[in-house]
C-alpha cells in the first residue's frame, strides 16, 4: 500500500482520465487507496489530440469548485521537435509549453462544464505569457490550470508550468 496517497484521499473522489501509459499506473495506486469515489474516464472525451501533438500525461488533481487543474508532461528525447531546436542543446519550444497548458484548460473546462464535454474546443487566444526557464528532454512539466468566464462559448484560463520545482 502507497502510504502516500492513502491518507490523502480517503475522503476524496479521484478521477483518472485516460488509462493508457502513465493513466494505467496511477491507477495501480488508487486501487489499493480508500477513496470516496473513483471514477475513470475515456481520455478521447476530453482531448481530442492524438500522437504528438497530445501534451498532457496525467491529470492529478481537480478542484471542481474552484476550477483549478493540475497534471504534468514527461518531455521525451524523441519528440518530434528535438533535432531541430536546437541542434545539440535542445529546448522544448515555447509554444508547445502553451499548448500543454491548454489541454490541460480543456480538460477542466470539459469536467467543469458538462455541456461541451463532447464537443470540439479550439484555441483561441493568449495573453501575458512570459517564459522564465528552460525545459529539456527528460524533464518533468507539472502543469496548474486555474479556469474562469466559462460559458457554452469558451472559457479563460490563468495557467503556471513548473519544471524542476521552478515556474
Amino acid at each position: 500500500m502507497n502510504l502516500f496517497l492513502r491518507e490523502p484521499l480517503a475522503a476524496e473522489r479521484v478521477a483518472i482520465i485516460g488509462l493508457g501509459g502513465t493513466g494505467s499506473y496511477v491507477l495501480d495506486f488508487v486501487a489499493q487507496t480508500p477513496a470516496q469515489e473513483i471514477r475513470l474516464f475515456d481520455g478521447d472525451e476530453f482531448l481530442q489530440h492524438r500522437d504528438q501533438m497530445a501534451f498532457v500525461d496525467v491529470v492529478c488533481w481537480h478542484d471542481r469548485e474552484g476550477h483549478v487543474m493540475a497534471g504534468w508532461r514527461d518531455v521525451p528525447a524523441k519528440e518530434f521537435w528535438v533535432a531541430g531546436h536546437f541542434p545539440g542543446n535542445p529546448l522544448l519550444p515555447g509554444v508547445i509549453l502553451v499548448e500543454a497548458c491548454a489541454q490541460l484548460s480543456l480538460i477542466g473546462y470539459k469536467l467543469d462544464y458538462p455541456e461541451v464535454a463532447r464537443k470540439l474546443v479550439v484555441f483561441g487566444g493568449i495573453d501575458k505569457v512570459r517564459f522564465r526557464g528552460a525545459t529539456r528532454p527528460g524533464d518533468r512539466v507539472f502543469l496548474v490550470a486555474r479556469l474562469s468566464d466559462m460559458s457554452r462559448r469558451g472559457a479563460r484560463a490563468q495557467n503556471q508550468a513548473f519544471v524542476n520545482g521552478k515556474m
